[in-house]
């Protein structure tokens, strides 16, 4: 696993620009999707006969604690006058901003094992290409 880090600018409003620091991305050694370029080109599935020895009951038991994962991950404090959500943890399909990053770098590993293990079907969608920064006030997760 590595941890990837880079200046994040974002507009303060008012034509006002301002570096957030650095930010981690966490990116797991296994094969998958990368950072390099922020996103992935759509749709992702394993070939046929790619470890089909993976049964549904144990595909279903990784995606449920994946969802687990995520939430305590994307545990975040809207209220707090802190810079939040700027880590960046490689999910199945894109990867998603977190806050805590021991949950997200099991979360990056569970994925990885995810989407060797059963069949990930992702949405042909631009994943985000740097931390959202930003913390949900009605779930307090991050968006």
């Amino acid at each position: 696993m590595k941890l990837r880090s880079f200046c994040l600018s974002f507009s303060l409003g008012c034509g006002l620009a301002a570096c957030g620091g650095a930010v981690a991305v966490i990116v797991p050694d296994e094969a998958g999707p990368t950072l390099s370029d922020g996103h992935t080109d759509g749709t992702t599935t394993r070939d046929a006969g790619q470890n089909d020895t993976a049964s549904p009951k144990t595909c279903d038991e990784l995606a449920k604690r994946l969802e687990q994962l995520r939430e305590g991950a994307q545990k975040c404090c809207p209220f707090c006058n802190a810079l939040q959500c700027e880590i960046f943890a490689e999910d199945v399909c894109c990867p998603i901003s977190v806050e805590n990053v021991d949950k997200g770098k099991e979360l990056s590993l569970l994925a990885a094992e995810y989407r060797q293990s059963c069949q990930a079907v992702c949405p042909a969608i631009l994943c985000r290409d740097r931390p959202s920064l930003d913390c949900d006030p009605l779930t307090s997760r991050c968006r």
